[in-house]
């Protein structure tokens, strides 16, 4: 049931089961994600970090999923780091600005009546800015002064700027560590 639901989520990912023993020869090179629904079904414990193990030294994002009556339970390894693109799912935001005081933090005002609708930490970049050197720069950290407002480095001119959520690194934890810590006391 959850394989036709998953199957449906996406129809450029070619979703398979797979109930037979999980080899190294069988993953390899086949698979950009593995997802284990029942940790049960791979044998044991030990079977379960090989396999994890394997995914992760091969650049196999590792996804273990279980639910046991009301209680569940997620572990995920993407690698060493992934990088996270979209961290609230919202889409990108694009505001005309009125202009910029020329200070060393200097205040970005929008056009009147349009909220920027941007947070504290948000990041911005900029494009078709006449005269200055902010065109495709690397995303600048704000800090919101207001619903029209926010401060940014020292700039100046009109422009458009777009909203961009932070690029999260995150370090994954060790499937061992995971599973040392998880399943010490079954």
């Amino acid at each position: 049931m959850s394989l036709q639901q998953l199957t449906e989520l996406n129809s450029y990912v070619t979703v398979r089961k797979h109930t037979e023993a999980l080899t190294e020869a069988f993953l390899k090179d086949q698979f950009q994600v593995v997802v284990i629904s029942d940790r049960l079904s791979v044998g044991s414990i030990l079977a379960l970090q090989q396999i994890a193990t394997f995914c992760h030294e091969n650049n196999i994002c590792f996804i273990l999923a279980e639910t046991r009556g009301v209680f569940s339970r997620l572990f995920t390894d993407f690698g060493e780091s992934f990088v996270v693109n979209d961290v609230n799912g919202e889409a990108v935001v694009s505001t005309m600005i009125a202009g910029i005081t020329t200070e060393e933090v200097g205040v970005v005002t929008c056009l009147d009546e349009t909220r920027h609708g941007l947070e504290d930490g948000d990041f911005v970049t900029f494009q078709e800015v006449e005269g200055m050197s902010l065109n495709g720069c690397e995303p600048i950290k704000i800090k919101v002064t207001g619903p029209y407002t926010f401060t940014i480095g020292d700039t100046r001119g009109t422009f458009i700027i777009l909203r961009y959520s932070h690029l999260n690194v995150y370090n994954m934890q060790n499937v061992n560590i995971y599973c040392k810590n998880t399943y010490q006391y079954q």
